[in-house]
């Protein structure tokens, strides 16, 4: 049985596949698979719980990758993180954290994610170096 509670989930979609990217990661999709995608990770969750794995577990932390999961829009992050909410009633999350790519951010998208509870950035930089950020095929600049 697990007590605490600390869940990745991958946000697999991008703008586009950077040259270094070992990871699942998918150019951005329509807007009919990216629900298809949800609706997918909520199955999954439901079953983890269906199976007895998580049934007792608090939230701690949840943690979003990728890909580039600041894409998002508020409405797909504000949705995942209320299932994590309902599938864990006991929740006690004390960190929310999402990756985002520098280019993909602006005032308002930053409102957004602490309107949504993300209370924590990892910030996906690389090098503040213009010719390695072009070798590395990164969208933001130096």
């Amino acid at each position: 049985m697990i007590d605490d509670l600390h869940v990745y989930i991958h946000w697999p979609f991008c703008r586009k596949k950077c040259r270094y990217c070992d990871f699942i990661s998918l150019p951005e999709r329509s807007t009919h698979e990216r629900s298809r995608y949800l609706e997918a990770l909520n199955r999954e969750l439901r079953y983890r719980i269906g199976v007895g794995m998580l049934e007792q577990a608090t939230l701690q932390t949840i943690y979003f990758g990728g890909g580039t999961p600041s894409l998002m829009t508020k409405d797909e992050l504000s949705l995942l993180i209320e299932q994590l909410e309902s599938i864990f009633p006991s929740n006690n999350t004390k960190e929310v954290t999402l990756e985002i790519n520098p280019s993909t951010i602006s005032n308002k998208t930053l409102n957004e994610m602490i309107e949504c509870g993300v209370n924590r950035l990892s910030v996906g930089i690389q090098t503040f170096q213009e010719r390695y950020l072009r070798f590395l095929g990164r969208s933001q600049t130096a």
